[in-house]
């Protein structure tokens, strides 16, 4: 055969083999990107979708709002919520997620001492509860709603109020439990006696799922939280609750997954913990009754979700003797604004433990252009990041990982990558310990 011959006849072997394989891979913009249909093993996995910080000010286009406000204009929310359509109709290389979970901060960083302001603010969180509700309604997906430190009716860090469902009275607000395909529902509320004070539980796929799903109001924890005269009892009221809620997990053999706003531990940019030491009615400071209900039924808590710096990451917590115990992801916000790309997360479970497998984190490339230009295809994985391999827990990874490692995929994905972190920000900030 002729040499030419001989070459063509490789290339057509070469381009059948991707063709059959679908293995074909390249990096865009740092993000490895699959080409086969099926996409890479963990995009198959049971997941569901996490999402907070919005920010929402309707009224203006991102190119209007300054990088400093941390607000998001409606062009940014109309192409999030497009990416989230895909994404919740299983068009966009994952499984359907089996539910979503939204870590609040809903509207704009409105000024309570303004009163236009505030009735701003408020008629935000409304139009953001309708298009999640319609989101979740649309996909037939249940949706948890968990309060952030911007969501209250009175204005940021105040007493939570359930009045900020009054701009969507129709939906079933803090869980939108929407027709199933098959004609039923089967998400529901386990404890909603403290709706009222933002803290609930509900079983987002059903009793017979054994999840349960646990919302917190952390804002009560929080050094800003308004209410300083109720704050002790407050705390004490839902560390209450929570251990009461834990021990009900245990008794019926339930796995919890624990949802928050505001984190526990340090935060490396203001370097002050995010949480009051307002000590209980026992005389325990609240992060370390809340380590302490963690290490007592570690084998009921699957994993923490928080959010509150916009920012990506996680959070290693330990027991009092020095365990680690539990992993705190931390979802990116939509809003720009802190300097990272916005940004959703797929975490991905086993459905038989529950147990935590696996993260990705889905973005927008606002930066460098500082521009919406809309969601494409760029993404990042925790198992990746990481180098974790095997089908193994994310806490079971994470026990056995450097410092090193850990430090430095952090800082890697702390901005939604744009750009790496800054270590002296987030290095201290990685361990929540016993105080």
């Amino acid at each position: 055969m002729h040499p030419i011959h001989r070459i063509k006849a490789l290339l057509v072997f070469i381009a059948l083999s991707f063709a059959v394989s679908g293995v074909m891979s390249f990096h865009r913009g740092g993000t490895q990107v699959q080409s086969n249909n099926a996409g890479p093993a963990h995009k198959n996995e049971t997941c569901f979708l996490v999402l907070s910080d919005i920010h929402l000010h309707s009224s203006l286009v991102q190119d209007a709002i300054a990088e400093g406000a941390a607000d998001t204009g409606h062009d940014l929310w109309d192409s999030t919520q497009n990416k989230i359509r895909k994404v919740l109709a299983g068009t966009d290389g994952f499984a359907p997620p089996k539910f979503i979970v939204v870590l609040g901060d809903l509207p704009w960083h409105a000024k309570a001492a303004f009163p236009e302001e505030l009735e701003s603010a408020r008629a935000n969180s409304g139009q953001v509860l309708r298009d999640l509700r319609t989101l979740a309604e649309n996909a037939h997906i249940p949706l948890v709603y968990v309060p952030g430190n911007n969501d209250p009716w009175e204005g940021d860090y105040h007493p939570f109020s359930t009045k900020i469902f009054n701009n969507d009275a129709t939906g079933t607000w803090p869980l939108i439990h929407p027709n199933a395909l098959n004609g039923t529902s089967e998400a529901s509320l386990i404890d909603g006696s403290k709706i009222d004070m933002g803290y609930y539980s509900a079983y987002p796929l059903g009793k017979a799922g054994n999840l349960r799903v646990i919302a917190l109001n952390s804002t009560i924890f929080s050094h800003k939280y308004t209410d300083e005269a109720h704050q002790q009892a407050d705390a004490t009221a839902q560390i209450n609750w929570l251990s009461a809620q834990l021990e009900q997990a245990k008794s019926n053999n339930e796995r919890v997954l624990i949802t928050m706003h505001v984190p526990p531990g340090l935060d490396g940019y203001k370097k002050k913990d995010f949480w009051h030491k307002t000590m209980l009615s026992n005389g325990t400071y609240v992060q370390n009754a809340f380590i302490g209900l963690l290490d007592k039924y570690q084998d009921r808590v699957i994993g923490l979700l928080s959010s509150h710096t916009h920012m990506d990451g996680l959070r290693k917590i330990y027991s009092k003797g020095g365990k680690l115990i539990a992993v705190d992801i931390s979802v990116p916000g939509i809003t720009p604004g802190h300097g990272n790309n916005p940004g959703i997360k797929m975490v991905s479970y086993n459905p038989d433990s529950y147990a935590l497998l696996n993260f990705t984190t889905l973005f927008e490339n606002f930066y460098p252009a500082k521009k919406v230009t809309g969601w494409g295809a760029d993404e990042f994985d925790f198992r990746t990041v990481f180098g974790c391999r095997g089908a193994g827990s994310m806490l079971n990874c994470l026990d056995t990982m450097s410092n090193e490692t850990l430090q430095n995929g952090i800082q890697s994905i702390y901005k939604v990558k744009n750009g790496r972190g800054n270590a002296d920000e987030i290095n201290p900030a990685i361990e929540v310990r016993f105080e």
